[in-house]
């Protein structure tokens, strides 16, 4: 069986998964860097240098990239009756939409809350 085959909804539903899991991995790095430089006292992130912004805005892209990806792909082959893998595409297509989720606010909040140092 070729994984190269995109039309076929089972490999599909493969992709969808494997990048909704590889999408929470700079989503988890964007919440890491956002809630480690929150400081409640003056209650904003605090950062020094513009390499923070610059990682931060990687991981946020990232994250909405392959979570919108991984999205797509499970929610263009769940409930196709061709696909053995149903679970798997419910899988890529929640847990990529919760990877840009987690992504979209955690640059809201840096937008809202950023406070150079």
């Amino acid at each position: 069986m070729s994984l190269r085959n995109l039309r076929r909804f089972d490999v599909q539903a493969r992709y969808a998964a494997v990048l909704g899991l590889l999408a929470v991995l700079p989503a988890g790095g964007a919440l890491y860097l956002v809630g480690r430089n929150f400081h409640p006292g003056p209650g904003g992130i605090l950062y020094r240098n513009e390499m923070f912004v610059l990682g931060l805005a990687v991981c946020i892209g990232l994250a909405v990239l392959i979570g919108l990806t991984a999205a797509a792909l499970g929610f263009n082959s769940a409930g196709q009756r061709r696909n053995d893998f149903q679970g798997r595409s419910w899988l890529g297509f929640f847990i990529g939409g919760a990877s840009v989720t987690a992504a979209v606010v955690a640059g809201i909040a840096f937008a809202v809350l950023r406070m150079p140092a």
